[in-house]
């Protein structure tokens, strides 16, 4: 693809907690400022003020009031913004544009986790995926996708409660995309997914709606096998930022206490996590990303408790800028129309090595090469031709990718239907606690209601009546107190539980008859193939006929 126009954009995680985050006021306005760019010269009044960023996606601004303060802060050269709300908090989601925008939507996704657990927050705040039309002076309409996913709260290698949740929000962003993509738009997709690059969720991004991840496409890994192992063991810090991509739970962010940084239990390294994502629906001849990277990695002052010695970042976040080069995208091309292909196979242009990060990439990534030599089991004799190549089946690229996407959906499936069988085991455990707390109830109402004329009957003298006006007066106070478990667990798991499994069947059904219809896809492409290789096939002569040729009749 020629040049074409530049786009840069940028995805950060602000960590805008009022009760859980460190100076959050001082950080978002930090954040603001960085975003505007360097003030203009006093000697030179007539330079316009100039941010190095077109498009801007923020997750964890919770508070309308810091929106404002970056509002603010931004306005003379991001000035088209919008804050979405969801829930009782907020979802947290803010787009920022140097160009107008021409529309926004929100969907808050079916599945949003579990108010049981009401630190975690995910479901007070209504987690959603938030969507804005974006009308570009040279390229037209580009439409940009913000979203915050479930966050994951149990240790790598332990059970994840929220696994059918965080599939179930990729699985709705995709069909999402797969319909901005349909319509011949220019699609952004960005955000913390909270899900690593090998995830189903993020699989379900780059198959099924066919974007591309722009970090995998800059900064491939150094072997291609590295795709199956996990984490890579034996990176420092520092080499997994420059080759992983690494933006939170780092020992690098200076909010991190390096004792407590995220430790892979399958590596046991404290390199920390890739969770925040910039991804596009690449295409050769209009859209193309330039250039990515890791941003806000240092410190600066005016944060925390010694703001004018000590620099600290600006979130718990690193944040994700991409540079991308842009084209007003032709009707009738192939890429015009949604597909489900995944566009990292067709590489771009990649940065070398030596210009990232000074040698830290190339540093990391021949560690890694080294790691994945000793890690990678050798093939076995029944899997590998009398040349050691491993057998290859000659299958066209259509096939190979309806094969990986149907193998896809019933991972999907499978995954979905297993945190279905938690959602109704754990429905009807609440249930079956509010049966024995209805009849306790019952009990409790009953003593109570009787207890007011026992209470007011004189028999000062008499020790044991007071005894059991007492135990009657407990008796109410403590049926109140039952009434009240009583209906929050009858609510919990009458009503949440049955919204919670109906989301989840729903979703199912959804993937299934996606699923059927790539089955069916594949299942007529191999009856076409079958039928092919019949009819190319010369016929046999019968004997004696002394020709080639088909039999002929008299």
């Amino acid at each position: 693809m020629s040049d074409g126009t530049l786009l840069s954009v940028l995805t950060l995680n602000c960590w805008g907690l009022s009760q859980f985050s460190n100076d959050r006021l001082g950080r978002i306005k930090a954040i603001g400022r960085l975003l505007a760019g360097p003030p203009v010269d006093p000697e030179h009044p007539e330079q316009e003020p100039r941010s190095q960023y077109d498009v801007v996606g923020l997750q964890e601004v919770w508070h309308h009031s810091d929106f404002l303060i970056i509002q603010e802060l931004v306005q003379d050269v991001l000035p088209f913004a919008k804050h979405w709300t969801s829930g009782l908090f907020g979802s947290g989601l803010v787009v920022l544009s140097r160009y107008p925008i021409q529309s926004v939507s929100l969907n808050r996704f079916k599945l949003n986790g579990d108010p049981y657990w009401f630190l975690h927050g995910d479901w007070f705040d209504g987690k959603s995926c938030a969507s804005c039309v974006i009308e570009h002076p040279v390229v037209g309409e580009i439409e940009v996708f913000n979203t915050h996913m479930h966050a994951a709260y149990d240790s790598i290698g332990t059970v994840d409660r929220y696994l059918g949740t965080r599939v179930s929000q990729a699985w709705e962003i995709a069909r999402m995309l797969r319909t901005s993509k349909a319509l011949g738009r220019h699609v952004l997709a960005m955000g913390d997914l909270n899900s690593s690059p090998s995830s189903l969720a993020i699989r379900l991004l780059k198959r099924y709606a066919g974007m591309t991840d722009s970090w995998d496409q800059l900064h491939p890994l150094p072997t291609e096998d590295l795709a199956l192992l996990p984490t890579p063991a034996g990176l420092t810090p520092e080499q997994g930022q420059a080759l992983l991509g690494i933006t939170c739970d780092t020992p690098l962010n200076s909010w991190m206490d390096p004792k407590a940084a995220w430790i892979n239990e399958l590596t046991r390294d404290p390199i920390g996590e890739r969770l925040d994502y910039m991804f596009y629906n690449q295409t050769p001849e209009s859209f193309v990303c330039r250039e990515v990277n890791v941003v806000f990695k240092e410190g600066v002052l005016g944060i925390g408790r010694h703001p004018q010695t000590e620099p600290k970042n600006v979130s718990d976040h690193f944040g994700v800028h991409a540079v991308f080069s842009i084209k007003a995208m032709k009707k009738g091309s192939s890429h015009y129309a949604a597909g489900s292909q995944d566009n990292s196979s067709a590489r771009g242009p990649r940065n070398n090595p030596t210009d990232i990060a000074h040698n830290t990439y190339a540093a990391a990534a021949a560690a890694v090469s080294a790691l994945a030599k000793r890690a990678l089991p050798k093939p076995s004799t029944s899997a590998t031709g009398s040349s050691g190549e491993p057998q290859r089946h000659p299958l066209d690229a259509e096939t190979l990718e309806l094969e990986e996407l149907s193998d896809l959906f019933e991972q999907v499936e499978v995954t979905l239907a297993q945190h279905l069988v938690r959602a109704q085991s754990r429905a009807q455990t609440i249930l079956v606690i509010v049966v024995p707390l209805l009849v306790s109830l019952a009990i409790g109402l009953l003593l109570g209601v009787s207890g007011p004329a026992l209470w007011l009957a004189d028999r000062r003298d008499d020790t044991q009546w007071r005894l059991f006006r007492w135990a009657i007066f407990g008796s109410g106070l403590g049926a109140s107190f039952l009434t009240f478990a009583w209906v929050l667990l009858f609510v919990y798991g009458f009503f949440h539980g049955g919204e919670t499994i109906s989301a989840f069947v729903n979703v199912i059904q959804e993937v299934q008859v996606t699923s059927a219809y790539y089955r069916q896809k594949l299942a007529l492409k191999a009856d076409h193939k079958k039928d092919h290789v019949r009819l190319s096939m010369p016929r046999e002569n019968p004997a004696g006929s002394g020709h080639a040729g088909p039999i002929r009749l008299k």
